[in-house]
């Protein structure tokens, strides 16, 4: 037995001692603050991007702590101990770190001081020889400091030799009146190309006139992929253009060739444009002020409806703590549109904890932290003050049922969602190329990508916003190609998503009615286009009552009402035309009347529920008072512009006009060059019906 322990001493005693179990992983790598106070976009901190020395602190690559209360809080998920630290902040911050077991006893494990001013932007510290051991770490900005800018923070067991990280340039996100200037000189520029383009490359042209034109075409398409990608994106395209030529001449007419890569290098410019050239609003492709209104607002539809949107969105915010709360801050009340304190509305926020299920309400307050995480706190206040979540049942059952479900508001969950409706652009330009040939197609495109009214800025980003424009491009360009009981279908559709493209069923169903005045024949066709449409619509409808009760129709009805007389920045229509010259509400309605009444007289000349369908897009502006970016709808219009100086007259209107406007204004366009907008709309729509009873 002695013998045996001897021997086992002796074995111990020559084995190698044990390797050090300290990694040089960054224990913070990836994870997400379990805890977080008065800070802006905290993922971040730890998503292993750094930005370069002196690049701007308030960018695209950091998170901002405010001044006050502000901290994060990671789990590490084990006890680990930390000797190495790096840190890329604001030059003029002092930054402390902490351990702990517990989360209730914090111990100091490092804190940085100031390395510069403020005008030193991004600056990175690194510290070796620390010693601390927790579970929990936190990061806040010292005693004494305001808001600070971090980029990144990384913690090690042991300091690699190499450090783990990605570099990038920070990007400063553009304010809103810069946006628009920015990209409306660009977009004034290629509506130029493409005015002489189609003016140019009709048939019919000389062969010169038209090669012209082509070329237009070709460098309008080349700009945009250049205002997009740079010159890593515009000489590979150049290089493939030049390949195709050489080739295709053995294979094809020189002037077809020319048409094609014209026309559809033009077309290329249409969805790079609406992105802003890929800004979309800023640098982020998420617009997170308008999808937390059609996330929340569908998600909790049952219990929010149309008027508690706000009060519980303050209720929420105020018992997570999550930002310092102002007792005067205004907050919309979506009853009577008023502002009200926030004083006011937490006083009555029993009414909305009493409407929540506990687990709804715990879901509720997750996601509403998570939306306050991804906007300043001056963003907040905005979303605080809009005009609430107007989408209609059809479109909230469609989205909750479908996508949105008990899920969680993530960021890889919320960019997916946006990106959806990138593809449903997408979808959108290439329904506009079938269903109207390539000449409307490409016309059709360049309207929407273009177009001031109907910018990115509004709802790019958000979740769903494409999907009635979509239906309703779709069910147009089915009744163009025959499709009855498709384009029923669709614009059932879009009608149940967006009540206003019922008026896009207006001339058929017109024409049905004075065919059974004149007793003539019925055009069974038409018969079928209408009940599918109506069938369509009634079963969503259906659909939406079985998941969320009648009361909610009645809801969006009241809702409907009070949002249509409510006053907004960026309307289109006869209504913005009255607000802004302070038209008596009889002169309105007579124009409305004289307009509607031309429509008529206009619509009796159509010899095919096609044109009639597409007449009916200029009836949007005119009956209702609508968002501009709803006008998009205009684009269905091209198919009608069948001579190229229509063509460029349209591009003219509806592209270069209202960007002019855009682009000479001194911020965003307010009220005032919304009603020259809508005036442009109007009188140009009133010409295009003239003229069409002149050529009867």
């Amino acid at each position: 037995m002695a013998r045996a322990f001897a021997l086992a001493l002796l074995l111990v005693a020559a084995s190698p001692a044990q390797a050090d179990p300290c990694g040089e992983a960054n224990l913070l790598a990836g994870l997400a603050p379990v805890a977080w106070a008065a800070a802006y976009r905290p993922q971040l901190v730890t998503d292993g991007v750094l930005g370069h020395e002196g690049d701007p602190a308030n960018a695209s690559l950091s998170a901002i702590l405010g001044p006050t209360g502000a901290a994060l809080v990671f789990d590490l998920r084990t006890d680990a101990n930390v000797r190495a630290a790096l840190l890329q902040a604001s030059a003029e911050s002092s930054v402390l770190v902490e351990l702990s077991a517990d989360q209730v006893r914090w111990v100091p494990l490092w804190q940085t001081a100031p390395v510069g001013s403020a005008e030193a932007g991004l600056r990175t510290r690194m510290a070796a020889g620390l010693e601390g051991r927790g579970r929990y770490l936190r990061v806040r900005p010292a005693s004494g400091q305001g808001a600070i800018a971090v980029s990144e923070l990384q913690v090690f067991c042991r300091r690699p030799p190499v450090l783990d990280v990605e570099v990038r340039s920070a990007v400063v996100a553009p304010e809103a009146a810069q946006l628009v200037r920015w990209q409306a000189w660009r977009k004034l520029l290629l509506g130029l190309f493409g005015v002489g383009c189609f003016i140019l490359i009709w048939p019919g042209r000389s062969a010169r006139a038209q090669v012209v034109g082509c070329i237009l075409g070709a460098l309008g398409g080349l700009l945009a992929v250049h205002f997009t990608f740079g010159l890593w994106g515009t000489v590979p395209l150049v290089l493939l253009g030049l390949l195709v030529s050489r080739w295709g001449r053995v294979w094809a007419g020189r002037q077809a060739l020319l048409q094609g890569a014209g026309l559809g290098l033009l077309a290329l410019a249409a969805p790079l444009a609406y992105t802003n050239f890929g800004l979309f609003g800023g640098y982020w492709s998420v617009h997170y002020h308008d999808a937390a209104h059609y996330f929340l607002g569908a998600k909790y539809a049952p219990e929010l409806g149309y008027t508690r949107l706000y009060d519980c969105l303050a209720t929420a915010a105020w018992q997570e703590q999550r930002w310092p709360s102002d007792a005067r801050q205004p907050v919309r009340d979506l009853r009577s549109n008023d502002l009200r304190p926030l004083s006011a509305v937490l006083k009555d926020g029993l009414l909305c904890t009493a409407r929540f299920a506990p687990s709804r309400w715990s879901d509720f307050r997750r996601d509403v932290a998570f939306f306050q995480s991804q906007l300043h706190p001056a963003a907040w206040g905005a979303l605080l003050t809009d005009h609430g979540y107007n989408a209609t049942p059809v479109w909230t059952w469609l989205l909750r049922t479908s996508l949105l479900r008990d899920r969680p508001a993530s960021l890889p969950w919320l960019a997916t969602l946006s990106h959806l409706d990138d593809v449903g652009y997408g979808l959108l330009f290439l329904c506009l190329l079938w269903s109207f040939g390539l000449r409307a197609g490409v016309l059709g495109a360049l309207v929407i990508g273009l177009g001031f009214p109907w910018i990115a800025l509004w709802t790019g980003g958000g979740l769903g916003r494409s999907l009635w424009l979509l239906t309703a491009v779709a069910g147009l360009g089915c009744l163009r190609r025959g499709r009855v009981h498709a384009a029923g279908a669709f614009l059932g559709l879009s009608a149940g998503l967006q009540v206003f493209p019922t008026l896009l069923l207006a001339g058929p169903g017109l024409a049905l009615a004075v065919d059974g005045i004149r007793q003539r024949p019925i055009d069974g066709a038409r018969v079928r286009l209408l009940l599918s449409a109506l069938l369509s619509l009634a079963l969503l409808s259906a659909l939406s009552c079985a998941g969320h009760g009648l009361g909610i129709w009645v809801d969006f009805f009241h809702n409907s009402v009070k949002h249509a007389a409510s006053t907004s920045v960026n309307r289109i229509g006869m209504g913005q035309l009255a607000a802004v010259f302070g038209w008596p509400g009889a002169i309105t309605w007579l124009l409305r009347v004289s307009f509607v009444s031309l429509w008529l007289l206009a619509l009796l000349c159509q010899r095919t529920d096609a044109d009639r369908g597409t007449l009916s897009v200029l009836l949007p502006p005119v009956i209702f008072n609508l968002s501009s970016y709803y006008l998009a709808i205009l684009a269905c219009l091209a198919p009608r512009l069948a001579r190229p100086m229509s063509a460029g007259l349209a591009l003219l209107v509806l592209v270069l006009l209202p960007q002019l406007i855009a682009w000479l204004s001194s911020d965003v366009p307010g009220p005032a060059s919304y009603a020259a907008i809508s005036l442009l709309f109007v009188l140009s729509g009133a010409a295009f019906l003239v003229r069409i009873l002149r050529a009867r």
